[in-house]
């Protein structure tokens, strides 16, 4: 809360996104309480938005610094705005609820979900599983048919997180498991291709959203910035091509 280290950032969001995951199963297997469960990961939204703020900056602090290194040439002024956006968002995240206190009554549901799945039938909890992948995979596969937008690869690149977790979570109680679609490795692949765009992208609108600023103050140093957006503006479209060939290739 107070210093929002970027990999305690990393495992916070990690640790949420994983209970969704397992949010998706126990809706598929028809929990009578799963409603009840499912506001478990509503009480986070506010703090995964803001988290996911914080490591967005964090990761591009540490490109600028990459950059920087090997250009030679410094951005101070684009570096300042940066550790100003993070400290801003580190700031909302410690008025955010400090814990989340669940009722008894919520807390003995979450305890009969649990008691659910471990008394279900292995067949059944594996066939729901199967129904959730699939569901999935296919929604990625029709957003990566034809020419793939923006808005579509990162539909595509939080899915396949998707379901690379629910995996995750299965192989907790089933090391065995299979799934024939798609395997992690390549779930991987995906997110990496993914991953590098959509950092770039983020890059490209801070950047802009800097620019904004910086224009109103009539900083000398203006040209260089137009010069570096425009670079990474050019490098965005090849990690963009890159990203939809290997989404293609992977899923369809």
């Amino acid at each position: 809360m107070e210093h929002a280290q970027p990999e305690v950032v990393h495992q916070l969001r990690l640790c949420i996104k994983k209970l969704r995951a397992f949010n998706k199963l126990a809706k598929q297997l028809g929990l009578d309480n799963h409603e009840e469960y499912a506001d478990l990961t509503f009480h986070f939204r506010k703090m995964f938005k803001l988290t996911g703020q914080i490591r967005d900056t964090q990761v591009q602090m540490h490109m600028l610094d990459d950059h920087e290194a090997k250009t030679g040439i410094p951005y101070p002024e684009f570096k300042k705005w940066l550790v100003s956006r993070e400290k801003k968002r580190v700031s909302r995240l410690t008025h955010s609820p400090r814990r989340v206190l669940t009722h008894p009554t919520e807390e003995k549901s979450y305890k009969e979900t649990i008691d659910g799945i471990s008394h279900s039938n292995d067949r059944i909890i594996l066939e729901s599983a199967d129904n959730v992948l699939d569901n999935l995979y296919r929604k990625a596969q029709k957003l990566a048919t034809g020419n793939i937008s923006d808005v579509n690869l990162h539909r595509i690149r939080k899915i396949t997180k998707q379901i690379r977790y629910i995996l995750n979570v299965l192989h907790c109680s089933y090391p065995d498991y299979v799934y024939k679609r798609v395997n992690i490795a390549t779930l991987r692949e995906i997110e990496a291709a993914a991953g590098e765009w959509h950092d770039n992208l983020i890059r490209t609108e801070l950047l802009g959203r800097f620019l904004e600023k910086f224009q109103k103050s009539d900083k000398p140093d203006l040209f260089k910035y137009q010069q570096l957006a425009d670079f990474f503006s050019d490098e965005l479209e090849s990690f963009y091509d890159n990203a939809c060939k290997v989404v293609k290739e992977k899923l369809l």
